[in-house]
């Protein structure tokens, strides 16, 4: 059954802005997908705990019978969802469980707090081929509107861990067998084109202002650098994720 909500006063509609902020998403486990593909790509890949579409809103949708569906104003859409001018549908979603590292090929990120970025590196990552990735507590939040917008259904196909900081999980993927490589404009860097990626491989990434931190540099087992020509002094974070795990799939084929 279809539900209809008119009134920006609605109880539902008051809980939903409340998923703007980190903390109410952290403590109700759930975050707002928006945009017709966005939501139709993610509800392909988890069913939603509720859908709001707009009541002039005449695209095709669907929905499972565990999904709470709601009709609504244009002025409840615009309520709870993050851009200015929704694009008819929005959809509720509970935030994946993290599950344990298997892959060949992990992504570290230190301080990503762009969401564009991390949502761009995020939605690369997927069709590069890492699936396990670790980010600290200085990177934007994986599950803001944004980064949500940015990353469009990659979300549901990654194992997104967050932890407080890096240094643990480089000693662990260590001790898993990984070498662990940092992008970094250092001494010691090698280009990523003489770089050795082996079998288990983890690449690290840092902050779009500040690189990776130098206590972690001295854990890794490895430092890069992507060649440039003239006088481009460094590149933006995401598009050297993408190149550097670009990169190692190159290798691993």
């Amino acid at each position: 059954m279809i539900k209809e909500i008119t009134s920006l006063k609605n109880k539902t509609v008051c809980e939903l802005k409340k998923l703007k902020q980190k903390k109410y998403r952290e403590q109700s486990r759930l975050f707002l997908a928006e945009g017709y593909r966005n939501v139709c790509d993610s509800i392909a890949k988890q069913a939603p705990k509720m859908l709001f579409v707009d009541m002039d809103f005449s695209e095709p949708f669907s929905a499972s019978e565990e999904t709470e569906v709601y009709r609504v104003t244009d002025a409840v859409l615009k309520e709870v969802c993050d851009t200015k001018t929704p694009q008819g549908i929005a959809a509720v979603f509970s935030i994946p469980e993290e599950r344990d590292i298997t892959s060949s090929s992990v992504l570290l990120l230190n301080g990503v707090s762009d969401p564009g970025n991390l949502g761009t590196i995020l939605r690369t990552a997927l069709a590069s081929g890492f699936t396990d990735i670790i980010l600290d507590e200085n990177c934007a939040d994986v599950y803001a509107p944004k980064v949500v917008r940015s990353a469009m259904s990659a979300i549901f196909s990654l194992n997104l861990i967050r932890v407080k900081e890096l240094t643990d999980s480089v000693e662990t993927l260590q001790q898993m067998g990984y070498s662990v490589y940092g992008a970094a404009l250092t001494d010691c860097a090698k280009s990523i084109y003489d770089t050795d990626f082996p079998g288990k491989t983890a690449l690290m990434m840092g902050s779009e202002a500040n690189g990776i931190e130098k206590a972690l540099l001295e854990k890794l087992d490895g430092v890069y650098i992507i060649p440039m020509n003239g006088e481009i002094e460094s590149l933006n974070v995401a598009v050297a994720a993408g190149i550097s795990m670009y990169e190692r799939r190159r290798r691993e084929k």
